[in-house]
């Protein structure tokens, strides 16, 4: 209750803030006028809502986030450009790609993503859980992607299930039908601790009939160095190869109807994990078990690969524009873990090979996903504007581990196999009403349908003989969304906005292990699907003629039956929480350009999460903290661009980005004392640089200026505690063209 009453002490008073200066902009006095060197603030579109609205009036919080200004200063991993956008952030698990998002005070608990994440029209995260999808994001540096869109909150009733925290959209650009456009360029870098990196990319854009047929491609290729050595003496393990390529194509049929076309594929391959071992008891507790920068951990090698391709056809009805988009999205991760930590168990388990020398799990998982959407937007109007849609997926992933001990007790020990199916058809509709030309409300509404089906195999001593579980299942669901919004002048408007979404259910191996341990060591086949309503006020808007912009945002979430991982015995699963996760927040964005060419962007988020109720069996006490979620995070980005010569232009820029620290498991005490939180981190990154003619630039940074150490996260497997860690201090140059 304290922090629902805090909360509500600072909405009210940020609020009328607000409703003041909303007030005093449409008479704005002749001081806040008289700013000849200040710089008004570009205006942003954005396409989150299935229609391109301005950034400042859209009535549901999203940040837009520039690519290539991001890049450009040697920050090219989501890890890190989400620590400049409130309300959003990665736990990375050492490798890029690796990690989960968590969006507005919930995290990824359970198998199955609450952030949807889409290239476009087209998503690439799973609907399955068993897919592992979670585990992982979409991480390139294809050059083409014109910005990343962050929606928070839920987005049930346009994006449908899995995106209870909100959705992040890669936003790609259209290929040109009137010149040649591109960029080529070149990061060369060195990180503490490690090796040097080189990374190349580049995009073209071209018209192959003027007007009518477009084209681009674009590509990358990173070798990126590592920082961490083995205690054998190899150094520099966790170095990583990534390449991509994506091509595209527009045709115009006429002035009113389009296609678009696409095709990606990039593969990341990782040689270690930037993982180290912890101290897990006593008085050292959570002190590096080696060294700073040393794992014992043996090698254990991974890849992730992406497949995407995709279709969409705009026509312009005149009453309405249709489009049918759809794709289907390839995603498959392989990885070969060191079970180093385990041969005790081991040993125990087979007695008469010990000891054992080694013993890995070499894991397959992934999904290939088909989709279809067919939507109808009406026109701009002063009335009403509608929207309706129909969507179609159809899923089949795979999950296959196998472990193997060294000497070999019978070849392979465990065969686990978990292929799933899911398929969904789902209506949507939603329908804004402007009661003045200020003052709009909003209705969406969303019905699912899905039939989810599960097949398991295992073999093996480690699994008790052969043994295989089929089960099926069907379920619907309803999603809603309501929103009203007022804009008193063309500087100012504030939401309210309430919504609900949801992840489905799906199926798992069921564990029954009553008769030995009793009647806690169970857990069902079925996991229900959990749900969450999200309430939220904000208020947008900008000052002094455009020079200072603002996004505010005061938000609270209701998740219920939340699917969680849970333990039985020593069999990992999950199961649906009995307790509830309660969420409320602060987050606030200033865009500042007080002067011609200087820019500063800053952002706080305050975020209380909490369990509500007391779960023995999943380890949850009432009250605690919701794990890999800070209290507070801050972030301040400037640039100031200035001329040397007329031909020459220079800049130099600075950011700051802290976190207040979190904790990495559930129920400390539960679990043995296992809980190694993840400490306060403050992070700052510099960079300067050159524009010769306006296309040759030339830029120097550096990221993680002070060397700042710090996990990324902790994760207890019951034998270990691992140590992910963040990337540190990199210096390096970024040198492109354009044409």
């Amino acid at each position: 209750m304290a922090g629902r009453e805090a909360l509500a002490r600072v909405a009210s008073i940020a609020f009328g803030v607000c409703i003041a200066q909303g007030v005093a902009v449409g008479d704005a006095s002749a001081e806040q006028a008289a700013a000849p060197e200040a710089q008004v603030i570009d205006e942003i579109i954005v396409t989150g809502t299935k229609r391109a609205e301005s950034l400042q009036e859209v009535g549901v919080a999203i940040t837009a986030l520039d690519f290539d200004e991001f890049s450009s200063i040697g920050l090219t991993s989501i890890v890190d450009i989400l620590d400049y956008a409130p309300g959003a952030a990665v736990t990375s698990d050492g490798t890029r790609g690796g990690g989960e998002i968590n969006m507005r005070g919930v995290n990824n608990e359970g198998g199955s993503s609450i952030v949807s994440v889409y290239i476009d029209d087209i998503p690439i995260t799973s609907s399955i859980a068993g897919s592992l999808g979670n585990l992982f994001t979409f991480d390139n540096l294809l050059g083409d992607i014109e910005r990343i869109e962050v929606i928070k909150g839920p987005q049930g009733t346009l994006y449908g299930a899995n995106s209870v925290g909100g959705v992040i959209r890669y936003v790609t650009g259209d290929p040109s039908t009137g010149g040649l456009t591109g960029r080529v360029g070149g990061d060369f870098s060195t990180v503490a601790h490690g090796d040097f990196s080189h990374e190349f990319s580049g995009f073209a854009s071209m018209p192959l009939v003027e007007d009518k047929l477009g084209v681009s491609v674009s590509g990358f290729y990173s070798d990126r160095a590592g920082f961490i050595d083995r205690a054998n003496g190899d150094e520099d393990v966790n170095d990583s190869e990534s390449y991509g390529l994506r091509g595209a194509a527009r045709i115009n049929f006429s002035d009113k109807v389009s296609l678009d076309l696409s095709a990606l594929y990039t593969e990341n391959e990782y040689d270690d994990r930037g993982a180290i071992e912890l101290v897990p008891l006593g008085p050292m507790q959570g002190e590096p078990l080696s060294g700073d920068y040393t794992t014992v951990i043996g090698s254990s090698p991974s890849s992730l690969e992406y497949e995407v391709y995709a279709a969409a056809l705009n026509a312009d009805l005149d009453w309405a524009t249709l489009t049918v988009s759809g794709g289907r999205s390839d995603f498959t991760a392989v990885s070969v873990l060191d079970l180093g930590g385990a041969i005790g168990f081991i040993d125990l388990i087979f007695p008469g090979t010990a000891p054992h020398a080694s013993a890995t799990n070499t894991a397959s998982n992934g999904f290939e996903k088909w989709v279809t959407e067919v939507r109808l937007t009406s026109p701009v109007s002063e009335v009403f504007e509608w929207l309706i849609g129909f969507y179609y997926t159809d899923e089949a992933s795979h999950n296959n581990q196998e472990i193997a001990v060294v000497p070999d007790p019978g070849a392979v020990v465990g065969i686990f196999d978990f292929p799933a199916d899911y398929e969904e058809v789902s209506v949507f509709a939603n329908l804004t009403w402007y009661i003045t030309p200020d003052f709009d409300l909003s209705f969406g509404m969303r019905h699912a349908s899905a039939d989810l089906a599960f097949d398991t195999l295992q073999d093996g001593a480690l699994a008790g003989g052969r043994t295989e579980f089929v089960d099926d299942d069907k379920d619907s669901r309803e999603t809603y969304s309501a929103g009203m919004r007022y804009r008193p002048n063309d500087a100012t408007a504030f939401y309210v906005r309430a919504a609900s979404g949801y992840r489905p259910p799906y199926l798992t191996l069921p564990v029954d292990l009553t008769p030995l341990f009793g009647p806690g060591a169970k857990a069902d086949a079925l996991v229900d699907a959990d749900s969450m309503w999200s309430y939220e006020l904000g208020a947008k808007g900008s000052l002094m003629e455009g020079v200072l912009s603002y996004d505010l945002a005061f938000w609270m979430v209701d998740w219920k039956d939340f699917q969680a991982d849970r333990v039985v015995v020593f069999f990992p699963t999950t199961d649906n929480a009995v307790a509830n996760m309660d969420a409320q927040g602060v987050e606030a964005t200033l865009s500042l350009r007080p002067a011609d060419g200087l820019r500063i962007r800053s952002s706080l988020t305050w975020t209380d999460s909490e369990v509500d109720g007391d779960d023995p069996t999943l380890g949850l006490v009432d009250g605690e903290s919701v794990r890999y979620i800070p209290e507070w995070t801050l972030s301040i980005l400037g640039n100031y661009d200035f001329a040397l010569t007329p031909e020459i232009g220079a800049h130099v820029g600075a950011g700051l980005r802290h976190h207040s620290g979190w904790d990495n498991e559930w129920g400390a005490a539960a679990l043995g004392g296992l809980n190694v939180p993840t400490g306060k981190t403050t992070i700052v990154d510099v960079n300067l640089g050159v524009t010769l003619g306006g296309r040759y630039r030339v830029n120097l940074y550096a990221t993680n200026l002070f060397d700042e150490y710090e996990y990324s996260r902790t994760r207890n497997n019951g034998f270990s505690v691992f140590a992910p860690l963040i990337r540190p201090r990199t210096v390096g140059i970024n040198v492109s063209v354009d044409f």
